[in-house]
């Protein structure tokens, strides 16, 4: 699509850190549950970003990268990395079923601020 100069205009690639993305919603959005009782506030929150950023970016690309779980070739290349980050949390970590692991009780006893890094 040309633009206002005449210019030819680049497409657009929106990249995603999706454990990033996924980590913000679970800590922004309060504990939704469905009618099964399983916490879903990360799934929506990070469904209402993703959307969001569509639609103000309008990218005619977008990937979205995962990291798999356990060490990765960041690991061996620097023996600190991620060491100070604290766990996630239980009720964020996913089942064997992709599912989250918590229940409606337990999300509401946790804390609804991400944990504190420590500073360097």
């Amino acid at each position: 699509m040309p633009t206002d100069d005449g210019a030819a205009e680049r497409p657009t690639l929106l990249l995603i850190d999706g454990h990033a993305l996924v980590y913000r919603a679970f800590f922004a959005m309060p504990a939704l549950t469905n009618s099964r009782g399983e916490l879903t506030n990360a799934a929506y929150g990070f469904t209402s970003m993703l959307l969001k950023a569509f639609s103000e970016h309008r990218p005619e690309y977008a990937i979205a990268a995962f990291d798999p779980p356990g060490p990765t070739f960041r690991h061996e290349e620097m023996a600190a990395y991620k060491a100070q980050r604290p766990p996630m949390p239980e009720e964020l970590r996913p089942r064997s079923d992709g599912r989250v692991t918590s229940s409606p009780s337990s999300a509401s006893r946790r804390s609804r601020s991400p944990p504190s890094r420590p500073t360097t």
